[in-house]
């Protein structure tokens, strides 16, 4: 998960533990940015 940093499979749509949801583009965007920074 890209917000609480919990490994899960990319086929949910929301992390099971935060809520956040997981959309496979934005995704892709926010982890392309973390690794930027």
């Amino acid at each position: 998960c890209t917000n609480c940093g919990i490994e899960i499979g990319r086929k949910v749509a929301y992390c099971p533990f935060c809520g956040t949801q997981l959309a496979p583009e934005e995704e892709s965007k926010v982890e392309n940015s973390n690794v930027q920074e």
